[in-house]
């Protein structure tokens, strides 16, 4: 796993490398060793730098919007989890290497993927659903009819733009 991240927090958890990785080991539910490395930076110049197309998952919650920038880091097939936060999740809906395959619901304390119906996200309240441009300036996303916690969109194509 590699965590990128800006913010001082972060640099602060992984100050002691031993530590996130003990907190991985007393939760896992696999037997392979965990591998976890930070990397302090911001995802628009940082992600250039790291290996691109090999990334099986990237998650973006509250990280601004990265989702186009995460695409040059996935492989073919590869995972990005979202939310509506600074419009990162309408982003990832409007790149056309990115496909929806669930919706994450959460409610009491559980989580809930649905595969059913995708078709009606993103279906903004007060359409047409806004461009990339009018994403990007905004910030914050677009209200949807039938909002999420988070998405789950599959990278196809080849990496790279």
């Amino acid at each position: 796993m590699t965590y990128l991240d800006e913010n001082a927090r972060a640099r602060k958890a992984f100050a002691d490398p031993g530590r996130p990785l003990s907190l991985l080991r007393a939760h896992r539910r696999y037997t392979a060793e965990p591998a976890i490395a930070f990397v302090p930076g911001d995802s628009t110049r940082t992600l250039a730098e790291l290996l691109a197309g090999r990334w099986d998952l990237a998650i973006s919650l509250y990280a601004g919007p990265i989702s186009e920038h995460v695409a040059r880091c996935l492989r073919p097939g590869g995972w990005l989890l979202v939310n509506r936060s600074h419009a990162d999740a309408g982003l990832a809906h409007l790149n056309a290497r990115f496909e929806l395959a669930a919706a994450v619901h959460h409610r009491s304390g559980t989580y809930r993927l649905s595969t059913d119906d995708l078709d009606h996200y993103f279906q903004p309240a007060r359409p047409p659903h806004p461009t990339r441009e009018e994403l990007l300036a905004d910030g914050r996303g677009a209200r949807y009819l039938r909002p999420a916690d988070a998405y789950l969109f599959r990278l196809s194509g080849p990496t790279g733009r």
